[in-house]
């Protein structure tokens, strides 16, 4: 005799409190960057979101306890930077805001900020759905239009790092629930027989 049993969602419903913490944790940052910086408040927000959402990404890890993930996240992570700044040596594309033509300004493309902002996004989208990837994407986007809104970068250098970013994740992160956690077998003797147990979660 053979029963076999499948177990998923204690973890995710144990959880969820975190999870929409974590979530609002942008946002809050951003009203608080926006309310405390006026005069340059896209940037300050921008700056501060680049720095949430990596963050957020590593809590979701930790929540989870998805060993894998945080390891997942931080190849991407470190890929995506990694090719951020070998395009930018090797584009040497001059920023919108350097009229003097400088050359140590010769680093638009891509947009670093947004690379980095879109691998947070890119990673929570895929790695645990789209209750992460969503407003994980929305910050990220605003991240991107903030570098473009203070002239920093024009709207090629900030699409360029927001697909190096998913490119990335999509080359290196596996979504969460395609790999089993535990695995176990359990045999007890009966009488004419015996029972086996075959336990899986994830």
């Amino acid at each position: 005799m053979a029963i076999v049993t499948v177990r998923q969602g204690n973890a995710q419903r144990r959880f969820s409190v975190v999870q929409r913490a974590m979530l609002w944790s942008p946002l809050l940052l951003l009203l608080q960057s926006t309310a405390a910086a006026a005069a340059n408040k896209h940037e300050v927000a921008g700056d501060n979101l680049r720095l949430a959402l990596p963050l957020s990404a590593i809590a979701a890890t930790l929540g989870y306890h998805d060993v894998k993930g945080r390891q997942q996240f931080g190849a991407s992570l470190l890929t995506t930077t990694l090719a951020t700044y070998a395009l930018k040596a090797g584009v040497n594309k001059q920023r919108p805001d350097d009229p003097a033509n400088d050359p140590e300004a010769e680093d638009a493309f891509p947009s670093g900020h947004t690379s980095v902002a879109f691998a947070a996004a890119a990673f929570l989208n895929r790695r645990y759905g789209r209750s992460w990837g969503v407003p994980a994407y929305a910050a990220a986007t605003y991240v991107g239009w903030s570098r473009v809104e203070i002239n920093a970068h024009d709207e090629v250098d900030v699409i360029a790092g927001a697909l190096l970013a998913v490119g990335v994740n999509a080359l290196l992160v596996t979504p969460y629930n395609d790999a089993v956690r535990k695995v176990s077998l359990s045999l007890w003797p009966m009488e004419g027989g015996g029972l086996v147990r075959l336990s899986a979660w994830w």
